[in-house]
């Protein structure tokens, strides 16, 4: 099986555990924000995961897709309420 299927495998078996795990867990706010949430997230990890095994420019919108999402993560450490 080639790598790119087996990613696609993990988010979809991913996004179901998720989702059913949000369902049994939380109640209606924090269910529709979860859902919502990683919705979002497994929507960029797809993508990444398509353009990274279409072509090398993909490779390069995925490297910088990853440094600005790490660069945002690292900036919101330094934000206190």
């Amino acid at each position: 099986m080639k790598t790119s299927k087996v990613l696609y495998l993990i988010g979809f078996i991913s996004y179901l555990l998720t989702v059913l795990y949000l369902f049994m867990n939380f109640s209606n706010e924090k269910l529709y924000t979860g859902i919502v949430f990683y919705s979002v997230a497994i929507v960029f990890y797809l993508s990444f995961v398509y353009l990274y095994y279409k072509s090398t420019v993909g490779k390069k919108i995925v490297g910088l897709g990853l440094v600005v999402i790490g660069t945002i993560s690292f900036l919101l450490l330094f934000i206190q309420k």
